[in-house]
């Protein structure tokens, strides 16, 4: 199993984060090829990666870009042009030996409509099976997401079950923020993890871990495990179950919302390894 940070565009610091990341003991980055990284023509992300790769040994992951982009959108002549992006990201995955590539699979559209649904899920397999034809030979993962589409145990198994060559990069914050009120509450969270695995643990590839706060009334995600109300122990030993390949421990916050320190991650990275290989 690799443990593994993100590297996004609001970093201040690629060099100095991967650097600390791999101080701190993680083996491998999942990269954000959002806007302006992979379009920018004077852009040094890349060679920050490959340098990275030389002299740290670390490997690298990507997260695909998703803002503004609707892999399920209803409307055809768009999702055409998302076939252009595709291909920015089969480079990056070409040149960065991607160990995998996570999707969020969306669509800003009135979901809730019995028709606009039907209309969603046609688009996003649609998308998909694009996907996976542009990246063939890649792990492409899908990924459950906070809200809409794809937020829903519903539709990951739509997309993974049809499309078998994916897998599915559980998210267990957004599975809690989809899940409250409906799967489970704020004092039993491990209901909503529960749920999910039940469902979809046999397509478990990658995990992004993550704890979430009730801030002055404001649930909060992505924040350092075990500085929020997540009972890692209980979330472990369901999460054991389950042989996840890589685990990402995308934290951006403190308990107290403030941006991490590296011993912040020293210590994210020992709770979840320990707890992990523990099952609790």
């Amino acid at each position: 199993m690799r443990y593994g940070a993100p590297i996004w565009p609001g970093d201040r610091n690629i060099w100095e984060n991967i650097a600390m990341y791999y101080a701190a003991g993680f083996n491998y980055i999942e990269v954000s090829l959002d806007y302006p990284w992979a379009w920018s023509v004077d852009s040094n992300v890349l060679d920050l990666l490959r340098k990275a790769m030389r002299e740290f040994g670390i490997k690298i992951a990507i997260h695909a870009p998703w803002r503004d982009i609707p892999y399920a959108g209803v409307y055809g002549e768009l999702r055409m042009l998302v076939r252009r992006i595709l291909d920015v990201v089969k480079k990056y995955a070409e040149q960065l030996e991607a160990l995998y590539i996570v999707f969020h699979i969306t669509s800003q559209e009135a979901y809730k409509i019995p028709s606009v649904k039907k209309a969603v899920e046609k688009s996003a397999l649609e998308s998909l099976g694009m996907i996976l034809k542009v990246l063939e030979g890649y792990n492409v993962c899908v990924e459950n997401l906070p809200a809409g589409f794809g937020s829903s145990i519903e539709d990951l198994e739509l997309l993974v079950r049809e499309y078998k060559e994916s897998c599915f990069c559980f998210d267990i914050g957004h599975a809690i923020l989809s899940g409250l009120g409906r799967l489970c509450t704020i004092n039993e969270l491990s209901h909503c993890i529960t749920a999910w695995i039940e469902a979809l643990g046999r397509y478990m590839y990658v995990a992004h871990v993550h704890d979430i706060t009730n801030y002055n009334g404001i649930v909060h995600d992505h924040v350092m495990p075990g500085g929020g109300i997540i009972n890692w122990e209980e979330t472990c030993r369901i999460l054991a179950r389950i042989p996840v390949k890589y685990v990402m421990i995308e934290m951006f916050l403190t308990g107290d919302l403030r941006r991490p320190l590296s011993s912040h991650y020293s210590r994210a990275l020992d709770l979840v390894s320990k707890c992990w290989h523990s099952g609790g």
